[in-house]
């Protein structure tokens, strides 16, 4: 898969960095990298920029004003443009060094920028820099993986959608169509990676406005965002509160960097009002977190603040329900102790759930969803994402008071044809 990494000499050693990270990738065939440094072959400076970019899948951009003024840059903006806005590349944005980066006609394209806070690279330390580049290089490594994740997910939410609503629901038949080309494509043998990554990009992004599309003839909102998470806690009386609160502390802190994506919370959510919950908020991640108990109760409250339990069986009727809304959302999380068995149950019907098998100590479950969302918010698939939280589990290797060792308790479900 080509990458154009695209810089301004000053900005050579950091980009240089970023190559060393993604130097086993390179030696594997797996990404082909060109750079300014390509340029200068003695062709003219559009040609030089037209094989630059010929079966380009992805553009980074060290953004810094010494970019903005380079020859070659001015020439490939208004082409990355086009190309992006027809979704035929990928585009990074990397904020290297302060500019006047918002009075850019690129600044204006969708998309979110790196580092994803106020913070430019260059005002990082030299640790944070390279963390920074660490895990943006993991994030170009697992790119191509990470879409065919997204086209298989994205298939099997047509096929689910074709059950409820049938063949004849407009444009699902076109939508269906790209997933048959994209697989004779690759059954070819003779479409390069990039041209397979460019295909799956403007795919992924043509089923995400068809998915808005359906919500909004559902009468739902068109608005929400794919990546909305909905999170439900409850807290009995008589129960500590300390997860809830250090697990949302901990979101927070990821969401920061990610400001586009919403999140709804609602909290000390009663048992009976659940579905009513789900029903007004409907979001691609349901994230549940209560405590769970041995005997297969989800704790939630009742209107005193007093437990009411759920069971999966119960759960199970919940979700039916908005199954036959289409509303169902794409991931369940349920972040508590003695939840597997909820999460297999509603695999049933929820394309992807997690649950967690025994008891599981509160540092653990909060390191859990950390990871997941740092993962998944940076654009890696929800089976990525669940086993870096389990590898960061594996890592912590913690005990809680009754020894039980932390290793692998989170569990990942499918949905069941």
């Amino acid at each position: 898969m080509k990458i154009c990494l695209f810089y301004a000499p000053e900005d050579r050693p950091i980009a240089h960095v970023l190559l060393a990270l993604l130097e086993s990738e390179i030696r594997a065939s797996n990404i082909i990298i060109v750079s300014p440094e390509h340029l200068n072959t003695g062709m003219s400076l559009h040609e030089e920029t037209e094989k630059l970019l010929s079966d380009c899948a992805v553009f980074v951009l060290f953004v810094s004003a010494q970019v903005f003024a380079h020859p070659a840059y001015q020439m490939i903006e208004p082409i990355l443009i086009d190309r992006f806005k027809s979704n035929r590349i990928c585009y990074f944005p990397i904020k290297v060094r302060h500019c006047l980066w918002e009075a850019s006609e690129i600044s204006k394209l969708d998309e979110p920028v790196h580092p994803n806070n106020s913070i430019w690279f260059s005002e990082y330390s030299n640790q944070d820099q390279q963390d920074f580049l660490k895990s943006f290089s993991g994030i170009l490594s697992s790119l191509y993986d990470s879409y065919k994740e997204h086209v298989r997910d994205g298939k099997m939410s047509i096929e689910r959608t074709m059950e409820q609503f049938g063949t004849e629901y407009q444009g699902i038949e076109q939508v269906k169509k790209q997933f048959e080309t994209f697989e004779k494509m690759v059954e070819s043998g003779t479409y390069s990676r990039s041209s397979l990554f460019i295909y799956m990009y403007a795919l992924i992004k043509d089923l995400n406005h068809f998915f808005v599309k359906i919500r909004k003839t559902q009468g739902g909102n068109p608005d929400i965002d794919l990546q909305d998470i909905l999170y439900l806690y409850a807290n009995p009386i008589g129960k500590a509160a300390a997860l809830f609160e250090r697990e949302l502390k901990q979101i927070d802190n990821v969401l920061e960097s990610y400001r586009e994506t919403k999140i709804v919370k609602r909290s000390q959510v009663e048992a009976f009002e659940l579905l009513k919950e789900l029903t007004l908020h409907p979001s691609k991640i349901v994230h549940i977190a209560v405590h769970g108990s041995r005997d297969g109760y989800l704790m939630f409250v009742d209107d005193a603040d007093n437990m009411d339990g759920i069971t999966a069986d119960r759960l199970y009727r919940v979700f039916e329900q908005l199954k036959s809304k289409g509303l169902l959302p794409e991931l369940l999380l349920i972040n508590a102790c003695h939840s597997k068995g909820h999460a297999e149950k509603l695999a049933e019907l929820v394309p992807y759930t997690i649950g967690m098998n025994g008891s599981i100590p509160v540092t653990a479950a909060v390191k859990f969803a950390e990871i997941f969302y740092l993962n998944y918010l940076a654009g890696a698939s929800i089976l990525f994402s669940f086993e870096e939280g389990v590898l960061a589990l594996k890592k912590l290797n913690l005990d809680d008071v009754r020894d039980q060792k932390v290793h692998e308790m989170p569990h990942f479900f499918n949905h069941k044809k």
